[in-house]
């Protein structure tokens, strides 16, 4: 554990992948739970009593940090060593340059062949950003035509102090 991180590891590579589906799929449908992120690397590490160390350990964290909410990223490692993940589908997320990596990393996204699309009702509240679902929202409030929800009173006023400094203004490309 570092902050609100967790490290687990794994024997093969297919079960992690599969068990980063399962985390983030079933944290997902939680209401007000924070939004998980998984990124995976395959490799040696080495043991420091409960803590581990090594090149792997820092390339997954950099893969982490790459990790979108409820996304599943892996190296190209990972990837070549998952030989048996049932119903899981690899879509290519590009090359990356990650830092303290000499050369650009291949990443991978898993995703679960048979997942079902999200209903829609999940919304972000402006303030925290925890994601919500819209309907169990503590409130919500319309401002110049948007409605933003909130997880709280705290962001609910936070937001009703200075609604511009929470509001996303779209750039013109």
């Amino acid at each position: 554990m570092l902050g609100d991180a967790c490290l687990l590891r794994f024997g093969d590579a297919g079960e992690a992948i599969e068990h980063g589906l399962r985390i983030t799929g079933e944290l997902a449908r939680r209401h007000g739970f924070p939004d998980v992120r998984v990124g995976m690397h395959t490799g040696t590490a080495a043991r420091r009593g409960t803590d581990w160390f090594g090149s792997t350990i820092n390339m997954a964290a950099r893969i982490a940090a790459l990790a979108g909410p409820g996304d599943v990223l892996l190296t190209s490692v990972t990837r070549e060593a998952a030989t048996a993940c049932a119903d899981v589908v690899f879509d290519d997320h590009g090359m990356h340059e990650l830092r303290h990596i000499a050369r650009p990393v291949r990443v991978f996204r898993a995703r679960g062949a048979t997942l079902a699309q999200r209903d829609g009702h999940w919304v972000i509240d402006p303030v925290c950003h925890m994601r919500l679902d819209a309907e169990h929202a503590f409130t919500s409030v319309e401002f110049e035509g948007s409605k933003s929800y909130f997880c709280s009173a705290t962001c609910a006023g936070k937001f009703a102090w200075a609604p511009e400094r929470y509001l996303q203004v779209p750039r013109s490309r």
